[in-house]
């Protein structure tokens, strides 16, 4: 695993990210929300970058 520390606004940015250094299938990257809660576990972002699966984006209430 290798971690990009970003800051990225979104899943979404994040594979961008990826997309710009080769990596743009799922078993080389994804977007994913860093968290030490279990209920953000969901957050994650997959593949291509211009059209992303998961969820790319943490709404706040």
């Amino acid at each position: 695993m290798v971690y990009a520390p970003g800051p990225f606004t979104s899943g979404a940015s994040a594979l961008a990210f990826c997309a710009e250094r080769g990596r743009t299938t799922a078993n080389s990257c994804i977007g994913r929300y860093l968290s030490t809660s279990a209920d953000d576990y969901g957050f994650q972002c997959g593949p291509p970058a211009s059209n992303p699966t998961g969820r790319c984006y943490r709404r706040y209430s």
